[in-house]
């Protein structure tokens, strides 16, 4: 999650996709849904690492601030670089 996280903040051209994978978790209402087909645009290891937090997400289905309360400033950096 936090790694999604850091490429999310970055200018890589999957950044928008990891965030719009991560705000779509933490309030698809609001910031939209997840397009599973930008994961064809990541490398393996984001496409690894999307995976894994999917799984996660499905295990323990809780919001990514619920889960690990300390994504939250990363979340609203996000916010802030994507969707204002």
């Amino acid at each position: 999650m936090h790694r999604l996280a850091e490429v999310a903040l970055g200018s890589s051209g999957q950044a928008h996709r990891c965030a719009n994978f991560l705000l779509a978790w933490s309030d698809a209402d609001r910031f939209g849904a997840y397009d599973p087909t930008d994961i064809w645009a990541c490398d393996p290891t984001v496409i690894a690492d999307t995976v894994t937090v999917f799984g996660l997400i499905a295990r323990v289905s809780e919001y990514p601030e619920l889960l690990d309360p300390t994504i939250r400033d990363a979340l609203a950096a996000i916010v802030t670089k994507w969707r204002r």
